[in-house]
């Protein structure tokens, strides 16, 4: 990282100090790290510069974005990205932004390097009871496919769904398993409305990891806990996160003889969903949708 400060009257003030790194949230499967620096001698109607580089981890592709909306006024920002281009596994890679000032647009070089030049960006300013503000940032949002991605929004879409129904029917496909479960649970005699009762409190007592602080890897190599692969571990295990308990409930609930579906949803803390950015990533929740009485409901 480089900075300096441009004084008033024109001189220089190079930064050399020291640049802290915080953990400010750590949870399950997410960290939020942040770097901190303190400029030399900023005075009002100074210009702040500064420049970083992110290496991400080796072998491995991430989502990236570019952020532009900042508190302070930005008079000049320069952004650059490397495609990955592979021949070991196909990816492709797409970009869409929003908000970008005039002028700003992200452009592709036969060099594989994604380029982008913004000035005068405003600062942003944040209200209560605002919208999410990543929608409302000015933005770059670049999304990583795996084999070639389809051209339009149908077609993806229904990939996506193709792709997640499997995974979601494979997870659960222990029916006998979830039958033997809902024998212990629910008696003959119970109601429809008691029987999903009874089977969403008990999946409640099933102990849930992700509220649970997150493990180092020593921590979960002493504990010899394993991801599950099926409900059916998850039933006997005694032990899942949030995902795998949505899932297990779904078992229970279809085993029990009701009509209930697998949703996922987007979670609306830090943008809306819209099909038309093409983001899978994003429906980052799941639900499930069962009709009791001739009626649908998510409990």
């Amino acid at each position: 990282m480089k900075a300096r400060t441009i004084r008033p009257d024109g001189s220089i003030a190079d930064f050399g100090g020291q640049v802290f790194e915080k953990y400010l949230v750590k949870g399950k499967g997410i960290k939020y790290l942040a770097k901190t620096f303190t400029l030399p001698d900023v005075q009002v109607g100074s210009i702040i510069e500064y420049s970083f580089t992110t290496d991400l981890g080796e072998y491995m592709l991430f989502d990236s974005h570019w952020i532009l909306s900042n508190e302070l006024f930005t008079k000049k920002a320069q952004f650059f990205a490397q495609a990955y281009k592979g021949t070991y596994q196909m990816f492709s890679l797409r970009w869409s932004w929003q908000g970008l000032p005039p002028g700003a647009v992200p452009k592709e070089a036969p060099d594989h390097i994604i380029r982008m030049e913004a000035n005068n960006i405003p600062a942003f300013q944040t209200e209560d009871y605002m919208p999410p503000q990543d929608e409302l940032k000015s933005r770059v949002d670049f999304i990583y496919e795996e084999g070639f991605a389809a051209k339009d929004q149908d077609s993806f879409w229904k990939q996506v769904g193709r792709t997640r129904n499997g995974q979601l029917e494979s997870f659960i496909g222990k029916r006998k398993v979830m039958e033997q479960a809902v024998a212990q649970i629910v008696s003959p005699n119970d109601s429809q409305d008691v029987k999903l009762r009874k089977i969403y409190d008990r999946v409640q007592q099933i102990r849930n990891k992700s509220y649970e602080v997150e493990k180092t890897a020593q921590e979960q190599k002493r504990a010899k806990e394993k991801p599950a692969e099926n409900v059916e571990e998850v039933w006997k295990r005694g032990y899942g996160d949030s995902v795998q308990l949505a899932w297990l409930f779904l078992g229970l609930a279809r085993a029990a003889g009701f009509e209930a579906y697998g949703c996922w949803v987007s979670d609306r803390r830090s943008y809306f969903f819209s099909p038309v950015t093409m983001q899978s990533a994003k429906l980052n929740a799941n639900v499930v949708l069962v009709r009791l009485n001739g009626k649908r409901s998510l409990p």
